[in-house]
């Protein structure tokens, strides 16, 4: 991995946002072209000890310094001041597209497939190496101008697949995070992505949340269906197999990979473009 010299007299460029654990800034190292983002996180809750602060803001650095993938953001360095209670996060810059802002400038759905297949693998690295993430949802899904997906933000990512709790934003969370007390990470994620896929095709969450108050939700548990008929079949079938409310009924990611359709998606990487030209949507 190429680490850039990271230095405090780098330039701030900007903020790029503000999430739930911490400020995201974005900074250009001196004397080149070379970007960077720095996230520090939020002082410590007035309950917690600094042992309990320095293990959860230790967590996403120690998961994302165990994985290497092209469509999974890198950590360069955690730098932790005590005394201060004060800890930054040195990072690959993602870009500053989503797939939300690409469908809003009337991307069509064929080139939204390039995407959907380099999320699919980049989950089904993150699961292949231990780590489910938790919190997939656009806002956490960066493209590069290169054309080159990132998940970021594993402040919520756990090793292995038992989970507890309720994380992630409600729109993309599986049914089970609102109604069992523990519950498989994997799964959570393959349902996010199915979610993901689907507002990629009809502009629309299919619910507004996957509980029993959801009017919607309710009508899908009753009917099984997802209004899928206009779509081809092999696309109906990872929708509906994503999308499968029993947990122990709805497939690992690897399954979807196997998909006719998925494996049949000519994606970018590093080495190689699909037949898109991205870059006009960063003009």
């Amino acid at each position: 991995m190429d680490i850039p010299a990271l230095s405090r007299w780098d330039t701030h460029i900007k903020t790029l946002g503000h999430g739930t654990s911490g400020r995201v800034d974005l900074y250009q190292c001196r004397g080149s072209t070379m970007v960077y983002a720095i996230k520090k996180y939020d002082p410590k809750e007035k309950h917690e000890d600094f042992s309990d602060y320095r293990t959860r803001v230790s967590n996403e650095h120690l998961i994302l310094s165990r994985l290497n993938h092209h469509n999974v953001i890198r950590s360069y360095k955690l730098e932790c001041s005590w005394l201060r209670s004060s800890v930054q996060l040195y990072l690959q810059y993602g870009g500053n597209a989503t797939l939300k802002g690409l469908i809003a400038k009337k991307c069509p759905p064929s080139e939204m497939f390039c995407f959907v297949k380099q999320l699919q693998q980049g989950i089904r690295y993150i699961h292949s190496e231990g780590v489910c993430h938790r919190d997939l949802k656009f806002a956490n899904i960066m493209i590069t101008p290169q054309g080159i997906l990132k998940i970021i933000d594993f402040a919520d990512a756990r090793l292995g697949p038992r989970c507890y709790g309720i994380i992630g934003t409600s729109s993309f969370c599986a049914p089970e995070v609102f109604s069992s007390l523990d519950y498989n990470g994997y799964k959570i994620d393959v349902w996010a992505f199915g979610i993901i896929v689907y507002y990629c095709i009809f502009h629309r969450f299919p619910w507004n949340v996957a509980k029993s108050e959801c009017v919607e939700f309710v009508a899908f548990i009753n009917s099984c269906d997802l209004n899928l008929s206009r779509l081809p079949a092999h696309i109906q079938t990872v929708l509906t197999q994503c999308l499968t409310v029993d947990p122990t009924q709805r497939p690992g990611i690897d399954s979807v990979d196997t998909s006719s359709w998925i494996a049949g998606i000519d994606c970018c990487t590093p080495t190689n473009s699909c037949k898109y030209d991205h870059c006009r949507w960063f003009k």
